[in-house]
């Protein structure tokens, strides 16, 4: 560290990463040793001064709702245990296990739904909750939490520990196919037909699927399967699609995921 400005007794390093005695692995920028020790040797004494103090780091991350969309301010609490399955409690506000720079738990997240701490190691959860927001996937769960995450020196930074809520937002309109079955649409007296429902999350998070579609020929839907739905008087359209109720197997679709063994017969 080089003295900055020339006599005012300020070191400041630069550039300095963590120095991990395996050099293979990676060498994570802001994330290191969790002890920084100093010794000075003043004019006219044999015996060095050392000082040690602690070091902190992470964790960090972002609250958002199921379009993506930072939640701001959230009540973020950070809970702690000595091991990973040990218990986690809260970590007491004020407490010098947290830097000085944010020593408040629970937090609040800033406008895009950021928040921080810098801890000393161990185990950690955070939580997450805010008036008029929940688990997605309609559990009636107030919060969502983190897995445990040790934090230490050596392991990689924790630095995007994204937690989702949902608020109440809209779902983006979801891509449904309609696909009819061989022979396909046939006049009532041949028995109508039968289709099959595709419908995919097209959103970055699992959503409870819920969708609209026009029937093909305008024919009454008489009978279902895994969904149940809502039709139109002129039976153009079906709306309020969704898993049944009684068979909810279905109704949560991971990102990217397209329903299966869905549909409906018409006559």
């Amino acid at each position: 560290m080089t003295q900055t400005s020339a006599g005012s007794g300020v070191y400041v390093a630069t550039g300095v990463g963590p120095m991990l005695h395996d050099q293979t692995a990676p060498q994570y920028i802001l994330h290191g040793p969790t002890k920084l020790t100093i010794s000075m040797l003043c004019p006219g004494s044999a015996t060095p001064i050392v000082t040690t103090t602690d070091l902190y780091i992470d964790p960090s991350g972002k609250v958002i709702n199921t379009l993506g969309a930072g939640v701001a301010g959230a009540t973020v609490t950070l809970y702690r245990s000595d091991t990973q399955n040990g218990t986690y409690t809260a970590v007491p506000n004020n407490s010098v296990i947290m830097s000085p720079d944010n020593r408040n738990n629970p937090d609040t997240t800033k406008p895009n739904g950021n928040y921080r701490w810098d801890v000393q190691p161990g185990w950690y959860k955070v939580r997450a909750n805010k008036t008029g927001c929940a688990q997605p996937g309609g559990t009636g769960q107030t919060f969502v939490e983190s897995t445990a995450k040790q934090v230490a020196a050596g392991k990689p930074p924790i630095t995007n520990l994204t937690l989702v809520l949902f608020c109440g937002e809209a779902a983006p309109a979801m891509p449904v196919n309609v696909v009819v079955r061989a022979p396909g649409v046939r006049p009532p007296s041949q028995g109508g037909y039968c289709a099959d429902v595709f419908v995919t999350n097209n959103t970055g998070s699992s959503v409870e699927w819920n969708t609209t579609f026009a029937v093909p020929g305008n024919y009454h839907i008489t009978q279902m399967w895994n969904m149940v739905l809502t039709q139109s008087a002129d039976n153009k359209t079906a709306s309020n699609v969704h898993a049944s109720p009684t068979q909810p197997w279905n109704k949560i679709l991971a990102p990217g995921e397209t329903t299966h063994d869905v549909g409906f017969c018409t006559s």
